[in-house]
Order: structure tokens, then sequence, then C-alpha cells
């Protein structure tokens, strides 16, 4: 799905990344944003009932070894006029 391409772009934005820098991911997914800013508490504390759980809980624990943070930033789809 697109929400599971997302995710996984997260993923692979993290992987690339220096450890020691700050990385800003700028999506223009809700999903994204609502997933890792909003819901990963409560899927964590749990015990990660939710879909794609298997590349959040591998993209949550990039995050969580990373000397710098994330920020997520929402942006709007280009328009396709």
């Amino acid at each position: 799905t697109s929400g599971r391409a997302a995710l996984f772009a997260v993923t692979l934005a993290l992987m690339s990344a220096p450890l020691d820098r700050t990385l800003v991911i700028y999506t223009t997914s809700q999903f994204v944003i609502r997933t890792f800013c909003y819901w990963v508490g409560r899927n964590y504390t749990e015990g990660w009932p939710c879909k794609n759980a298997d590349i959040i809980r591998v993209t949550v624990e990039l995050i969580r070894s990373r000397h710098a943070g994330v920020v997520f930033c929402y942006t709007e789809s280009p328009s396709t006029n």
C-alpha cells in the first residue's frame, strides 16, 4: 500500500542519514506523521497491534539509536493540474 511504502521510505532515510545530525523528513503522508508522532507510544504499550508493525518497530529502533533528533514535517502534495 502507499502507507507501507511511505513508512519504508522513512526507514531508508534513517538508515542512510548520519547518526549525529538532525534528520528532517518531509512527507506528504499524514499517516507517517501520525504513526511516529502520535500513535507510536500507544502501539508500543499495547504490543504493536497495528498494521505495518514490522516496519514501524524497525524504524522506531533506528530513531532511538540516533545521537541527534528526527523531525517530521508535513508538506502538501504538489498540484497535478
